[in-house]
């Protein structure tokens, strides 16, 4: 392994996650909770799976991950080691910079409405659900159309590129831009729901319900309080 060759701590530290993909590989996995490698991949559509398996080994080499095998004993499964554990803060709180000091508003070349439903199926509410089988189908306007569906059920949340058979309860329809907007918090969904940018179509219940399933970005909080401060 490379090194900066001194004897520092954040130097010892850059060592370890000051690569292109290493802090996003932990996103995934200590912030996101994914533990397959097709999860992850998923998660970093712009990695390669060769670099993202060195990075993988790279992070368990130094003790940041570990990789346990399925009881099935085909596959096995990336878990954080409790150095792993201990940079979850230190990703939120690069994240809270972010929001405060770099981040404003996507640009179009930053549009990725898979990447974006990737993660929203990630943040269901799933005590706000109504009981039994929810489906939701996304009809996202970008340059290419993007449709899939979001079957809830049981604690669980499923993302489909196709239909999964199951009739939707809501069918959203949404600018990608906006729909990457609400999910970051640089605008709230009622405020989408009035430009009809985002249109929901579906029972008159679910839809007054839906901006509750979900928890939107880790950061959406955040990004809120920081637009009410810059406006204040």
């Amino acid at each position: 392994m490379a090194t900066h060759g001194q004897y520092c701590p954040v130097s010892y530290a850059s060592d370890v996650l000051g690569d292109r993909w290493s802090l996003l590989i932990l996103r995934e996995i200590v912030g996101g909770g994914a533990t397959r490698f097709n999860e992850i991949e998923r998660g970093l559509p712009k990695v390669s799976r060769s670099l993202l398996s060195q990075r993988l080994r790279h992070l368990e080499r130094l003790g940041v991950i570990d990789t346990v095998p399925l009881a099935s004993g085909r596959g096995k499964e990336y878990r954080p080691t409790p150095a792993g554990k201990e940079l979850e803060p230190v990703l939120t709180a690069m994240g809270e910079w972010a929001v405060r000091w770099i981040i404003g508003e996507p640009r179009s070349d930053e549009l990725d409405p898979r990447f974006v439903m990737w993660w929203l199926h990630r943040r269901v509410n799933f005590d706000e659900l109504p009981t039994g089988r929810t489906v939701v189908r996304f009809d996202i306007l970008d340059a290419d159309r993007v449709i899939c569906w979001l079957v809830l059920e049981r604690g669980e949340a499923s993302l489909c590129p196709t239909d999964p058979g199951f009739p939707a309860a809501v069918q959203v329809t949404a600018d990608s831009m906006q729909l990457h907007r609400v999910f970051a918090g640089r605008i709230t969904l009622a405020d989408a729901m009035r430009d009809e940018t985002i249109v929901l179509d579906g029972p008159a219940s679910l839809i007054r319900r839906f901006p509750k399933w979900f928890a939107w970005s880790p950061f959406y909080e955040s990004t809120r309080r920081h637009l009410a401060d810059q406006q204040a």
